[in-house]
């Protein structure tokens, strides 16, 4: 019961961590490098950015890669924070 509910904190924090990082609820992601500088992802970090497409939305990027959602979703966040992810509007289709 103590796991569950530890598992529970823990994706809560993620949702709050990453929801305070992105600037809408309507987000769409794309790539980016640093210009000149080497860059040192994480295995899992690969892999997520390997099955990533720019224009993804997190709902997207959550099913696509294999981790786990609250994974997922700190992955993305590390992703943004160290500037590989750029989060803006998603462009609307018809």
């Amino acid at each position: 019961m103590e796991a569950a509910l530890a598992t529970i904190d823990e994706a809560r924090n993620e949702i709050k961590s990453l929801g305070a990082a992105l600037p809408t609820t309507c987000v769409a992601f794309s790539h980016d490098v640093p210009a000149a500088e080497t860059v040192h992802i994480s295995v899992e970090e690969f892999r997520l950015l390997a099955v990533m497409r720019d224009g993804m939305t997190l709902n997207d990027l959550i099913a696509t890669n294999a981790a786990s959602t609250v994974d997922s979703m700190r992955i993305v966040r590390q992703l943004l924070e160290r500037g590989l992810l750029i989060a803006g509007p998603r462009k609307q289709t018809r």
